[in-house]
Protein backbone atom coordinates (compact mmCIF):
# COMPACT_ATOMS: atom_id res chain seq x y z
CA UNK A 1 0.00 0.00 0.00
CA UNK A 2 1.10 3.40 -0.59
CA UNK A 3 1.88 5.75 1.81
CA UNK A 4 -0.23 8.66 -0.69
CA UNK A 5 -3.52 10.19 1.16
CA UNK A 6 -6.25 11.59 -0.74
CA UNK A 7 -8.49 13.92 0.68
CA UNK A 8 -12.26 13.50 -1.16
CA UNK A 9 -15.11 16.45 -0.02
CA UNK A 10 -18.80 15.68 -1.20
CA UNK A 11 -22.26 16.18 0.41
CA UNK A 12 -23.74 12.47 0.39
CA UNK A 13 -21.20 9.68 0.60
CA UNK A 14 -23.29 6.81 -0.48
CA UNK A 15 -21.31 3.31 0.55
CA UNK A 16 -22.03 0.15 -1.89
CA UNK A 17 -23.54 0.08 -4.58
CA UNK A 18 -26.23 -2.16 -4.93
CA UNK A 19 -29.70 -1.04 -5.95
CA UNK A 20 -30.99 0.43 -3.05
CA UNK A 21 -27.37 2.59 -2.90
CA UNK A 22 -27.88 3.29 -6.52
CA UNK A 23 -31.40 4.67 -6.11
CA UNK A 24 -30.82 6.82 -3.05
CA UNK A 25 -27.78 8.51 -5.25
CA UNK A 26 -30.29 9.42 -8.18
CA UNK A 27 -32.74 10.42 -5.96
CA UNK A 28 -29.92 12.60 -3.99
CA UNK A 29 -28.97 13.90 -7.31
CA UNK A 30 -32.00 14.88 -8.30
CA UNK A 31 -32.53 17.25 -5.46
CA UNK A 32 -29.47 18.98 -6.65
CA UNK A 33 -27.49 18.25 -3.87
CA UNK A 34 -23.91 16.22 -4.33
CA UNK A 35 -23.18 12.77 -3.96
CA UNK A 36 -20.55 10.25 -4.44
CA UNK A 37 -21.31 6.63 -4.49
CA UNK A 38 -18.30 4.51 -3.19
CA UNK A 39 -17.98 0.69 -3.36
CA UNK A 40 -16.04 -2.52 -3.52
CA UNK A 41 -17.16 -3.68 -7.05
CA UNK A 42 -16.56 -2.24 -10.20
CA UNK A 43 -19.37 -2.27 -11.41
CA UNK A 44 -22.06 0.96 -10.65
CA UNK A 45 -25.20 -1.36 -9.75
CA UNK A 46 -24.28 -4.55 -8.29
CA UNK A 47 -24.51 -6.22 -4.75
CA UNK A 48 -27.53 -8.73 -4.83
CA UNK A 49 -29.85 -6.86 -6.99
CA UNK A 50 -27.64 -7.35 -9.98
CA UNK A 51 -28.57 -11.37 -9.19
CA UNK A 52 -32.36 -10.88 -8.16
CA UNK A 53 -34.86 -13.14 -9.13
CA UNK A 54 -38.30 -14.65 -8.36
CA UNK A 55 -40.00 -11.07 -9.18
CA UNK A 56 -41.46 -8.22 -7.27
CA UNK A 57 -44.30 -7.40 -4.87
CA UNK A 58 -46.76 -5.17 -5.80
CA UNK A 59 -50.42 -5.24 -4.16
CA UNK A 60 -51.85 -3.90 -8.02
CA UNK A 61 -53.66 -7.14 -8.66
CA UNK A 62 -57.61 -7.57 -8.73
CA UNK A 63 -58.68 -7.46 -5.19
CA UNK A 64 -55.44 -6.10 -3.34
CA UNK A 65 -54.45 -2.89 -1.62
CA UNK A 66 -51.73 -1.66 0.31
CA UNK A 67 -53.58 -2.40 3.44
CA UNK A 68 -53.77 -5.75 3.11
CA UNK A 69 -50.02 -6.19 1.58
CA UNK A 70 -49.24 -4.30 5.26
CA UNK A 71 -51.10 -7.06 7.00
CA UNK A 72 -48.98 -9.60 4.98
CA UNK A 73 -45.83 -8.08 5.31
CA UNK A 74 -46.82 -7.93 9.66
CA UNK A 75 -48.09 -11.87 9.90
CA UNK A 76 -45.07 -13.01 7.68
CA UNK A 77 -42.48 -10.95 10.01
CA UNK A 78 -43.71 -12.57 13.37
CA UNK A 79 -44.82 -9.29 14.55
CA UNK A 80 -41.27 -8.08 14.97
CA UNK A 81 -41.26 -5.87 12.36
CA UNK A 82 -41.34 -1.75 13.05
CA UNK A 83 -45.05 -1.54 12.14
CA UNK A 84 -44.30 2.23 10.70
CA UNK A 85 -41.39 1.26 7.98
CA UNK A 86 -43.86 -2.06 6.96
CA UNK A 87 -46.20 0.47 5.99
CA UNK A 88 -44.17 2.43 4.46
CA UNK A 89 -43.35 -0.42 2.13
CA UNK A 90 -47.14 -1.50 1.37
CA UNK A 91 -48.17 2.09 0.84
CA UNK A 92 -45.45 3.25 -1.65
CA UNK A 93 -44.39 -0.43 -3.52
CA UNK A 94 -46.64 0.55 -6.82
CA UNK A 95 -45.85 4.08 -7.16
CA UNK A 96 -42.06 3.06 -6.60
CA UNK A 97 -41.87 0.48 -8.92
CA UNK A 98 -43.46 2.42 -11.80
CA UNK A 99 -41.38 5.68 -10.30
CA UNK A 100 -38.44 3.42 -11.99
CA UNK A 101 -39.43 4.31 -15.28
CA UNK A 102 -37.31 7.26 -14.90
CA UNK A 103 -34.48 6.29 -14.85
CA UNK A 104 -34.89 4.18 -17.76
CA UNK A 105 -36.06 1.33 -16.73
CA UNK A 106 -38.40 -0.53 -19.63
CA UNK A 107 -41.46 -2.04 -17.70
CA UNK A 108 -43.66 -5.12 -19.32
CA UNK A 109 -46.48 -2.48 -19.74
CA UNK A 110 -47.64 -3.49 -23.42
CA UNK A 111 -45.73 -7.42 -23.58
CA UNK A 112 -47.68 -10.19 -24.09
CA UNK A 113 -49.12 -12.32 -20.87
CA UNK A 114 -46.92 -15.12 -20.79
CA UNK A 115 -44.09 -12.41 -20.46
CA UNK A 116 -45.78 -10.55 -17.71
CA UNK A 117 -47.80 -12.76 -14.55
CA UNK A 118 -48.50 -12.57 -11.68
CA UNK A 119 -48.02 -15.51 -8.64
CA UNK A 120 -49.26 -16.09 -5.70
CA UNK A 121 -45.96 -16.64 -3.53
CA UNK A 122 -45.39 -18.22 -0.30
CA UNK A 123 -46.54 -16.28 2.69
CA UNK A 124 -48.99 -13.64 0.74
CA UNK A 125 -52.51 -14.24 0.90
CA UNK A 126 -53.25 -13.00 -2.61
CA UNK A 127 -51.51 -13.06 -6.41
CA UNK A 128 -49.07 -9.94 -6.64
CA UNK A 129 -45.56 -11.01 -7.43
CA UNK A 130 -44.68 -9.44 -10.36
CA UNK A 131 -42.63 -11.27 -13.04
CA UNK A 132 -40.26 -9.13 -15.20
CA UNK A 133 -37.87 -11.71 -17.57
CA UNK A 134 -35.55 -8.64 -17.47
CA UNK A 135 -35.62 -9.24 -13.45
CA UNK A 136 -32.83 -7.45 -11.19
CA UNK A 137 -29.93 -6.84 -13.75
CA UNK A 138 -31.99 -5.29 -16.03
CA UNK A 139 -32.82 -2.75 -13.62
CA UNK A 140 -29.18 -2.46 -12.33
CA UNK A 141 -28.36 -1.46 -16.35
CA UNK A 142 -30.96 0.95 -16.29
CA UNK A 143 -30.07 2.78 -12.90
CA UNK A 144 -26.38 2.50 -13.82
CA UNK A 145 -27.55 4.37 -17.11
CA UNK A 146 -29.27 6.47 -15.23
CA UNK A 147 -25.90 7.17 -12.62
CA UNK A 148 -23.86 8.19 -15.58
CA UNK A 149 -26.36 10.70 -17.54
CA UNK A 150 -26.63 12.53 -14.19
CA UNK A 151 -22.80 12.22 -13.41
CA UNK A 152 -22.64 11.00 -10.30
CA UNK A 153 -19.46 10.50 -8.93
CA UNK A 154 -18.60 6.97 -8.31
CA UNK A 155 -15.08 5.68 -7.04
CA UNK A 156 -15.21 1.80 -7.24
CA UNK A 157 -12.57 -0.84 -5.99
CA UNK A 158 -12.49 1.37 -2.73
CA UNK A 159 -13.57 -0.46 0.58
CA UNK A 160 -14.07 1.70 3.82
CA UNK A 161 -12.51 0.38 6.94
CA UNK A 162 -13.93 2.92 8.83
CA UNK A 163 -16.86 6.63 9.91
CA UNK A 164 -15.58 9.30 10.94
CA UNK A 165 -17.59 9.88 14.20
CA UNK A 166 -17.38 12.61 16.63
CA UNK A 167 -19.90 13.33 19.52
CA UNK A 168 -22.36 11.12 18.12
CA UNK A 169 -22.13 12.66 14.65
CA UNK A 170 -20.68 11.15 11.12
CA UNK A 171 -18.26 13.18 9.54
CA UNK A 172 -17.47 11.17 6.32
CA UNK A 173 -15.06 7.67 6.14
CA UNK A 174 -11.45 6.75 5.60
CA UNK A 175 -10.78 3.84 2.73
CA UNK A 176 -8.48 2.23 0.86
CA UNK A 177 -8.38 2.35 -3.10
CA UNK A 178 -7.15 -1.37 -3.89
CA UNK A 179 -7.13 -0.54 -7.40
CA UNK A 180 -4.56 2.82 -6.94
CA UNK A 181 -3.08 1.66 -3.57
CA UNK A 182 -4.35 5.34 -2.19
CA UNK A 183 -5.83 5.92 1.37
CA UNK A 184 -9.03 8.28 1.52
CA UNK A 185 -10.51 10.29 3.41
CA UNK A 186 -14.04 11.14 2.52
CA UNK A 187 -15.57 14.51 3.92
CA UNK A 188 -19.54 14.47 4.23
CA UNK A 189 -22.15 16.31 5.69
CA UNK A 190 -24.31 12.92 5.53
CA UNK A 191 -23.41 9.18 4.86
CA UNK A 192 -25.63 6.22 3.60
CA UNK A 193 -24.76 2.90 4.25
CA UNK A 194 -26.12 0.55 1.37
CA UNK A 195 -23.34 -2.70 1.69
CA UNK A 196 -26.10 -5.13 1.79
CA UNK A 197 -26.35 -8.93 3.94
CA UNK A 198 -23.41 -11.46 5.28
CA UNK A 199 -23.92 -13.55 2.78
CA UNK A 200 -20.07 -14.81 2.84
CA UNK A 201 -20.20 -15.47 6.40
CA UNK A 202 -21.29 -18.51 5.08
CA UNK A 203 -20.38 -21.32 3.39
CA UNK A 204 -23.29 -22.35 0.87
CA UNK A 205 -25.14 -18.73 -0.08
CA UNK A 206 -26.82 -17.52 -2.38
CA UNK A 207 -25.07 -14.10 -2.19
CA UNK A 208 -22.20 -12.57 -4.37
CA UNK A 209 -18.70 -11.97 -2.80
CA UNK A 210 -18.82 -8.76 -1.83
CA UNK A 211 -21.36 -9.46 0.46
CA UNK A 212 -19.44 -9.48 3.70
CA UNK A 213 -21.69 -7.25 5.81
CA UNK A 214 -19.33 -4.47 5.80
CA UNK A 215 -21.85 -1.67 6.59
CA UNK A 216 -23.62 -3.32 9.80
CA UNK A 217 -19.76 -3.61 11.15
CA UNK A 218 -19.21 -0.23 10.45
CA UNK A 219 -22.35 1.34 11.61
CA UNK A 220 -21.87 -0.43 14.94
CA UNK A 221 -18.54 0.69 15.59
CA UNK A 222 -19.62 4.03 15.27
CA UNK A 223 -22.28 3.44 17.99
CA UNK A 224 -25.07 2.50 15.82
CA UNK A 225 -28.09 0.44 17.02
CA UNK A 226 -27.90 -3.15 15.40
CA UNK A 227 -31.34 -5.01 15.83
CA UNK A 228 -32.55 -8.69 14.67
CA UNK A 229 -28.92 -9.95 14.04
CA UNK A 230 -30.58 -13.31 14.49
CA UNK A 231 -32.78 -13.56 11.83
CA UNK A 232 -30.87 -15.49 8.81
CA UNK A 233 -33.39 -16.24 6.06
CA UNK A 234 -32.50 -19.66 4.03
CA UNK A 235 -33.53 -19.97 0.50
CA UNK A 236 -34.87 -23.57 0.09
CA UNK A 237 -33.70 -24.25 -3.52
CA UNK A 238 -30.58 -23.54 -5.02
CA UNK A 239 -27.89 -25.66 -6.58
CA UNK A 240 -26.15 -28.16 -4.30
CA UNK A 241 -23.60 -29.32 -7.34
CA UNK A 242 -21.35 -28.49 -9.32
CA UNK A 243 -18.93 -26.84 -6.82
CA UNK A 244 -19.30 -23.42 -9.73
CA UNK A 245 -22.76 -23.69 -9.04
CA UNK A 246 -23.16 -24.34 -5.39
CA UNK A 247 -25.36 -22.13 -4.06
CA UNK A 248 -26.98 -20.42 -6.98
CA UNK A 249 -30.58 -19.33 -6.99
CA UNK A 250 -33.04 -22.03 -7.67
CA UNK A 251 -35.82 -20.44 -6.47
CA UNK A 252 -39.01 -21.19 -4.15
CA UNK A 253 -41.88 -24.10 -5.12
CA UNK A 254 -44.21 -21.57 -6.34
CA UNK A 255 -41.84 -21.36 -9.58
CA UNK A 256 -42.39 -24.61 -10.50
CA UNK A 257 -46.19 -24.44 -10.72
CA UNK A 258 -48.94 -25.41 -8.33
CA UNK A 259 -48.38 -29.22 -8.72
CA UNK A 260 -44.63 -29.10 -7.52
CA UNK A 261 -43.60 -31.56 -4.99
CA UNK A 262 -40.68 -31.62 -2.63
CA UNK A 263 -39.70 -35.20 -2.70
CA UNK A 264 -36.96 -37.07 -0.20
CA UNK A 265 -34.58 -39.91 -1.16
CA UNK A 266 -37.26 -42.50 -0.63
CA UNK A 267 -39.41 -40.56 -2.55
CA UNK A 268 -42.08 -39.42 0.36
CA UNK A 269 -43.64 -36.29 0.23
CA UNK A 270 -41.94 -34.80 3.38
CA UNK A 271 -43.79 -30.97 3.49
CA UNK A 272 -47.06 -32.99 4.48
CA UNK A 273 -45.37 -33.91 8.03
CA UNK A 274 -44.41 -29.93 8.29
CA UNK A 275 -47.40 -28.13 7.06
CA UNK A 276 -49.96 -30.16 6.09
CA UNK A 277 -52.49 -27.47 4.89
CA UNK A 278 -50.18 -25.39 2.97
CA UNK A 279 -46.92 -28.70 2.15
CA UNK A 280 -44.80 -27.01 -0.69
CA UNK A 281 -46.34 -23.31 -0.34
CA UNK A 282 -45.08 -22.02 3.24
CA UNK A 283 -43.04 -19.30 3.94
CA UNK A 284 -39.56 -20.12 2.61
CA UNK A 285 -38.17 -19.93 6.53
CA UNK A 286 -40.39 -23.22 7.49
CA UNK A 287 -39.59 -24.52 3.47
CA UNK A 288 -35.64 -24.48 3.95
CA UNK A 289 -35.66 -25.90 7.37
CA UNK A 290 -38.02 -28.88 6.29
CA UNK A 291 -35.51 -29.61 3.24
CA UNK A 292 -32.70 -28.59 6.06
CA UNK A 293 -33.96 -31.47 8.25
CA UNK A 294 -34.67 -34.01 5.81
CA UNK A 295 -31.15 -33.81 4.54
CA UNK A 296 -29.40 -33.69 8.12
CA UNK A 297 -31.93 -36.72 9.07
CA UNK A 298 -30.14 -38.78 6.18
CA UNK A 299 -33.69 -38.77 4.09
CA UNK A 300 -31.50 -36.90 1.40
CA UNK A 301 -29.93 -37.39 -1.85
CA UNK A 302 -26.53 -39.08 -2.05
CA UNK A 303 -25.49 -35.44 -3.08
CA UNK A 304 -27.14 -34.01 0.33
CA UNK A 305 -30.14 -32.51 -1.22
CA UNK A 306 -34.04 -33.03 -1.88
CA UNK A 307 -35.93 -33.70 -4.91
CA UNK A 308 -37.90 -31.17 -6.67
CA UNK A 309 -40.97 -32.58 -8.78
CA UNK A 310 -42.53 -30.20 -11.16
CA UNK A 311 -43.89 -32.94 -13.34
CA UNK A 312 -47.60 -33.05 -12.45
CA UNK A 313 -47.87 -29.38 -13.96
CA UNK A 314 -49.10 -28.87 -16.97
CA UNK A 315 -46.60 -27.49 -19.77
CA UNK A 316 -48.60 -24.45 -20.27
CA UNK A 317 -47.48 -23.08 -16.65
CA UNK A 318 -43.89 -23.42 -17.26
CA UNK A 319 -43.42 -21.71 -20.36
CA UNK A 320 -44.94 -18.79 -18.91
CA UNK A 321 -42.30 -19.11 -16.67
CA UNK A 322 -39.76 -19.53 -18.41
CA UNK A 323 -40.30 -16.63 -20.02
CA UNK A 324 -40.47 -15.05 -16.76
CA UNK A 325 -37.35 -16.33 -15.69
CA UNK A 326 -34.91 -17.57 -18.58
CA UNK A 327 -31.77 -17.97 -16.35
CA UNK A 328 -33.13 -20.45 -14.20
CA UNK A 329 -34.20 -22.64 -16.69
CA UNK A 330 -31.06 -22.50 -18.68
CA UNK A 331 -29.02 -23.04 -15.21
CA UNK A 332 -31.20 -25.98 -14.42
CA UNK A 333 -31.04 -27.93 -18.13
CA UNK A 334 -26.92 -26.96 -18.21
CA UNK A 335 -26.86 -29.18 -14.27
CA UNK A 336 -29.81 -31.49 -14.57
CA UNK A 337 -30.42 -31.48 -18.38
CA UNK A 338 -33.31 -30.99 -20.87
CA UNK A 339 -35.74 -33.12 -19.05
CA UNK A 340 -35.56 -31.42 -15.83
CA UNK A 341 -35.96 -27.64 -17.69
CA UNK A 342 -38.76 -29.38 -19.39
CA UNK A 343 -40.52 -30.36 -15.98
CA UNK A 344 -39.96 -34.07 -17.51
CA UNK A 345 -38.36 -35.40 -14.34
CA UNK A 346 -37.30 -34.21 -10.86
CA UNK A 347 -34.47 -32.51 -10.37
CA UNK A 348 -31.95 -31.86 -6.86
CA UNK A 349 -32.21 -28.28 -4.68
CA UNK A 350 -30.77 -27.80 -1.27
CA UNK A 351 -31.20 -24.63 1.08
CA UNK A 352 -28.61 -21.81 1.32
CA UNK A 353 -28.35 -18.91 3.16
CA UNK A 354 -29.91 -16.06 1.58
CA UNK A 355 -31.32 -13.14 3.15
CA UNK A 356 -30.72 -11.24 6.20
CA UNK A 357 -33.24 -9.58 8.39
CA UNK A 358 -31.32 -7.68 10.75
CA UNK A 359 -28.72 -4.93 10.43
CA UNK A 360 -28.84 -1.29 11.68
CA UNK A 361 -31.87 0.20 13.18
CA UNK A 362 -33.39 3.00 11.49
CA UNK A 363 -36.27 5.13 12.17
CA UNK A 364 -38.67 6.31 9.30
CA UNK A 365 -36.16 8.43 7.52
CA UNK A 366 -33.83 5.71 7.61
CA UNK A 367 -31.53 7.58 9.85
CA UNK A 368 -29.52 5.37 12.15
CA UNK A 369 -29.04 6.38 16.39
CA UNK A 370 -25.59 7.98 14.92
CA UNK A 371 -26.66 11.57 13.59
CA UNK A 372 -26.17 11.87 9.69
CA UNK A 373 -25.89 8.44 9.26
CA UNK A 374 -28.48 6.72 7.39
CA UNK A 375 -28.88 3.35 6.01
CA UNK A 376 -30.94 1.61 3.34
CA UNK A 377 -31.24 -1.89 1.85
CA UNK A 378 -30.36 -5.27 3.28
CA UNK A 379 -27.95 -3.50 5.87
CA UNK A 380 -30.59 -1.95 7.53
CA UNK A 381 -33.53 -3.65 9.76
CA UNK A 382 -36.92 -3.47 10.91
CA UNK A 383 -38.63 -3.54 7.35
CA UNK A 384 -39.05 -7.30 7.10
CA UNK A 385 -38.97 -8.10 11.38
CA UNK A 386 -38.56 -12.34 12.15
CA UNK A 387 -39.14 -13.44 7.92
CA UNK A 388 -39.12 -11.41 4.57
CA UNK A 389 -41.34 -12.25 2.15
CA UNK A 390 -41.01 -13.88 -1.11
CA UNK A 391 -40.42 -10.45 -3.46
CA UNK A 392 -40.12 -8.22 -0.71
CA UNK A 393 -36.29 -7.62 -1.10
CA UNK A 394 -36.78 -5.61 -4.60
CA UNK A 395 -40.37 -3.88 -3.08
CA UNK A 396 -38.01 -2.62 -0.20
CA UNK A 397 -35.00 -1.25 -2.69
CA UNK A 398 -37.38 0.73 -4.72
CA UNK A 399 -39.46 2.29 -1.96
CA UNK A 400 -36.57 2.63 0.86
CA UNK A 401 -33.73 3.21 -1.85
CA UNK A 402 -35.81 6.63 -3.25
CA UNK A 403 -37.37 7.47 0.24
CA UNK A 404 -34.13 7.75 1.99
CA UNK A 405 -31.93 9.27 -0.81
CA UNK A 406 -34.66 11.97 -0.36
CA UNK A 407 -34.29 12.21 3.39
CA UNK A 408 -30.66 12.34 3.60
CA UNK A 409 -30.73 14.72 0.49
CA UNK A 410 -33.20 16.83 2.76
CA UNK A 411 -30.74 16.49 6.02
CA UNK A 412 -27.79 17.64 3.97
CA UNK A 413 -29.14 20.85 3.11
CA UNK A 414 -29.61 21.57 6.67
CA UNK A 415 -26.10 21.31 7.64
CA UNK A 416 -24.60 24.01 7.79
CA UNK A 417 -20.46 22.70 7.89
CA UNK A 418 -18.95 19.50 7.22
CA UNK A 419 -15.53 20.35 9.04
CA UNK A 420 -14.23 17.61 10.45
CA UNK A 421 -13.04 17.61 13.79
CA UNK A 422 -8.90 18.03 14.15
CA UNK A 423 -7.16 14.41 13.99
CA UNK A 424 -10.63 12.30 13.59
CA UNK A 425 -9.45 10.63 11.03
CA UNK A 426 -5.23 9.78 12.57
CA UNK A 427 -6.31 6.94 13.93
CA UNK A 428 -8.29 4.90 10.69
CA UNK A 429 -5.07 6.36 8.49
CA UNK A 430 -2.92 4.35 11.09
CA UNK A 431 -4.54 1.37 10.98
CA UNK A 432 -4.59 1.33 6.81
CA UNK A 433 -0.57 1.88 7.12
CA UNK A 434 0.09 -0.32 9.42
CA UNK A 435 -1.37 -3.01 7.24
CA UNK A 436 -0.02 -2.11 4.24
CA UNK A 437 3.71 -2.74 5.83
CA UNK A 438 2.54 -6.17 6.55
CA UNK A 439 5.43 -8.67 5.67
CA UNK A 440 4.32 -11.45 3.45
CA UNK A 441 7.39 -13.51 4.89
CA UNK A 442 5.65 -14.99 7.81
CA UNK A 443 4.04 -18.14 9.04
CA UNK A 444 0.84 -16.71 9.80
CA UNK A 445 -2.54 -17.47 8.85
CA UNK A 446 -3.98 -15.51 5.27
CA UNK A 447 -7.38 -14.50 5.91
CA UNK A 448 -8.63 -16.59 3.39
CA UNK A 449 -7.50 -19.93 5.39
CA UNK A 450 -9.51 -18.20 8.45
CA UNK A 451 -12.58 -16.87 6.59
CA UNK A 452 -13.15 -20.83 5.43
CA UNK A 453 -13.44 -21.60 9.44
CA UNK A 454 -15.45 -19.19 10.01
CA UNK A 455 -17.91 -20.15 7.36
CA UNK A 456 -17.82 -23.66 8.79
CA UNK A 457 -18.93 -21.96 12.29
CA UNK A 458 -21.53 -20.56 11.35
CA UNK A 459 -23.02 -23.15 8.91
CA UNK A 460 -23.12 -25.61 11.78
CA UNK A 461 -24.15 -23.34 14.94
CA UNK A 462 -26.38 -20.62 13.32
CA UNK A 463 -27.73 -22.54 10.32
CA UNK A 464 -31.29 -23.19 9.58
CA UNK A 465 -31.71 -25.35 13.19
CA UNK A 466 -30.13 -23.81 16.06
CA UNK A 467 -29.64 -25.33 19.85
CA UNK A 468 -28.09 -23.91 23.03
CA UNK A 469 -25.10 -25.99 22.87
CA UNK A 470 -23.75 -25.56 19.43
CA UNK A 471 -24.63 -21.52 20.18
CA UNK A 472 -22.10 -21.95 23.05
CA UNK A 473 -19.29 -23.58 20.45
CA UNK A 474 -19.96 -21.60 17.89
CA UNK A 475 -19.19 -18.35 20.33
CA UNK A 476 -16.26 -20.35 21.48
CA UNK A 477 -14.48 -20.93 18.38
CA UNK A 478 -15.40 -17.58 16.87
CA UNK A 479 -13.52 -16.42 19.69
CA UNK A 480 -10.58 -18.58 19.26
CA UNK A 481 -10.66 -17.33 15.50
CA UNK A 482 -10.64 -13.49 16.45
CA UNK A 483 -7.52 -14.68 18.56
CA UNK A 484 -5.69 -15.97 15.92
CA UNK A 485 -6.87 -12.64 13.53
CA UNK A 486 -5.64 -10.61 16.66
CA UNK A 487 -1.96 -12.16 16.54
CA UNK A 488 -2.19 -11.38 13.02
CA UNK A 489 -2.30 -12.45 9.50
CA UNK A 490 0.10 -12.98 6.31
CA UNK A 491 -0.75 -10.36 3.67
CA UNK A 492 0.74 -11.66 -0.01
CA UNK A 493 2.35 -9.61 -1.78
CA UNK A 494 2.59 -6.12 0.85
CA UNK A 495 3.76 -3.99 -1.79
CA UNK A 496 1.04 -4.09 -5.12
CA UNK A 497 -2.16 -2.99 -6.66
CA UNK A 498 -4.98 -4.86 -5.87
CA UNK A 499 -4.03 -5.92 -2.69
CA UNK A 500 -6.66 -8.34 -2.35
CA UNK A 501 -4.88 -9.40 0.76
CA UNK A 502 -5.89 -6.32 2.80
CA UNK A 503 -9.70 -5.96 1.60
CA UNK A 504 -10.07 -9.66 2.85
CA UNK A 505 -8.50 -8.92 6.18
CA UNK A 506 -10.40 -5.93 7.02
CA UNK A 507 -13.17 -7.91 5.72
CA UNK A 508 -12.61 -10.70 8.02
CA UNK A 509 -12.35 -8.06 10.86
CA UNK A 510 -15.67 -7.42 10.27
CA UNK A 511 -17.24 -10.72 9.93
CA UNK A 512 -15.72 -11.92 13.30
CA UNK A 513 -17.44 -9.44 14.91
CA UNK A 514 -20.90 -9.69 12.92
CA UNK A 515 -20.95 -13.54 13.93
CA UNK A 516 -20.41 -13.08 17.56
CA UNK A 517 -23.34 -10.27 17.42
CA UNK A 518 -25.21 -12.90 15.57
CA UNK A 519 -24.64 -15.90 17.67
CA UNK A 520 -25.32 -14.03 20.64
CA UNK A 521 -28.48 -12.58 19.95
CA UNK A 522 -29.40 -16.12 18.41
CA UNK A 523 -28.39 -17.51 22.31
CA UNK A 524 -30.76 -14.86 23.94
CA UNK A 525 -33.83 -15.26 22.04
CA UNK A 526 -34.91 -19.21 23.52
CA UNK A 527 -37.69 -19.54 21.89
CA UNK A 528 -38.62 -19.79 17.86
CA UNK A 529 -39.90 -17.38 15.54
CA UNK A 530 -40.14 -17.31 11.96
CA UNK A 531 -36.16 -17.76 10.42
CA UNK A 532 -35.24 -18.01 13.84
CA UNK A 533 -35.48 -21.82 14.84
CA UNK A 534 -34.25 -23.27 18.27
CA UNK A 535 -35.17 -27.25 18.87
CA UNK A 536 -34.31 -26.62 22.61
CA UNK A 537 -37.34 -24.20 22.52
CA UNK A 538 -39.06 -25.08 19.32
CA UNK A 539 -42.46 -22.63 20.35
CA UNK A 540 -43.33 -18.92 19.94
CA UNK A 541 -43.42 -17.76 23.15
CA UNK A 542 -45.21 -14.38 23.39
CA UNK A 543 -43.28 -12.83 25.71
CA UNK A 544 -40.63 -12.65 22.80
CA UNK A 545 -42.37 -10.18 20.71
CA UNK A 546 -39.71 -7.93 21.50
CA UNK A 547 -36.67 -6.76 19.45
CA UNK A 548 -33.23 -7.81 20.42
CA UNK A 549 -30.77 -4.26 20.20
CA UNK A 550 -27.49 -4.44 20.64
CA UNK A 551 -25.19 -1.79 20.91
CA UNK A 552 -21.51 -0.98 21.43
CA UNK A 553 -20.56 0.44 24.39
CA UNK A 554 -18.08 3.08 25.27
CA UNK A 555 -15.81 -0.36 27.07
CA UNK A 556 -15.94 -2.18 23.80
CA UNK A 557 -18.47 -4.61 25.38
CA UNK A 558 -22.01 -5.24 24.02
CA UNK A 559 -25.19 -3.76 25.45
CA UNK A 560 -28.10 -5.90 25.22
CA UNK A 561 -31.75 -4.02 25.25
CA UNK A 562 -35.16 -5.34 24.41
CA UNK A 563 -37.39 -3.45 22.46
CA UNK A 564 -40.95 -3.18 21.62
CA UNK A 565 -41.85 -3.07 17.60
CA UNK A 566 -41.95 -0.01 16.55
CA UNK A 567 -41.06 2.00 19.79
Amino acid sequence: MQDCIEKVDTDVLVIGSGGAGALAALRVSDNGVKVLVVTKENIRVGGATVMAAGGISIPYGEGDSPEIFYNDILRGGEHLNDPRLARILAEGARHSFIDLENYGVVLDRAAPESYRILIHSEGHTIRRAYMDRREGLGVCQAIGRAMIQRRIEFLPETIITRLLVAENTVFGAVGYCFSTGKILVITAKTVILSTGGIGQLYDMTTNGKSLTGDGIYLGYEAGADLMEMEMVQFLPLTFPYPAGFRGIIIGMSSLFGPGVRLLNRMGERFMERYDPERKEFVTRDLAARANYMEIMSGRGTVNNAIWVDPTRNEKEIMEQLKASLPHVFRMIEKVFGPEAANWEKPFEAAPAQHFFMGGLRIDTCGETSVKNLFAVGECSAGVHGANRLSGNALTEIYVFGSHVGLKAAERTKDVKSRTTPDGLSDEAIADLQEHGRCSSQCSLPRPHEIIAKLKQVMEKCMGPVRDGKALERGAGQIRELRDVYNEGVCLLPPDSLYNLDIVRSFELRSMLILADLMIKAASIRKESRGSHFRSDFPDKDREWQKNIILRRGHDGEVKIQLGVPGQ
